[in-house]
């Protein structure tokens, strides 16, 4: 798994034989010059996934949701993956969450949406 945040570099990595890209909410640090991710909105998330995704042609292409896009409710966290998926093309969208804390119990069961899930109690 690699970072990119554009078309040119999702191609150069598909080309190189990697097999999944991660847009990571870091786009706010490497991309835009900001000191944390925590103002990375949704629709630059969605912006920066679709050109992505363009740039893929066979990579999985997975997106993060930023902050506060899925903290308040499951259902806020349905809807925006779901832009996500619709809006940015991606395959899968990655959430930070401390599982010590968390209860996905009372999560939609539908629809279901590809997700992934990395674990440990610290951000990666």
């Amino acid at each position: 798994m690699l970072t990119a945040y554009d078309a040119t570099m999702a191609r150069l990595f598909d080309r190189g034989g990697v097999d999944l890209l991660l847009v990571g909410d870091s786009l706010g640090n490497v991309i835009l010059g900001l000191d944390t991710t925590i103002p990375v909105t949704l629709e630059a998330m969605i912006h920066h996934t679709r050109a992505v995704t363009r740039g893929a042609s066979r990579a999985l292409v997975v997106a993060d949701l930023p902050f506060l896009t899925y903290q308040v409710s499951p259902e806020q966290a349905m809807h925006n993956a779901a832009r996500l998926f619709q809006e940015g093309s991606a395959a899968a969208v990655k959430l930070e969450v401390d599982y010590r804390r968390a209860s996905f119990e009372a999560w939609p069961r539908q629809p279901a949406l590809p997700g992934a899930r990395l674990e440990g109690a610290r951000r990666q």
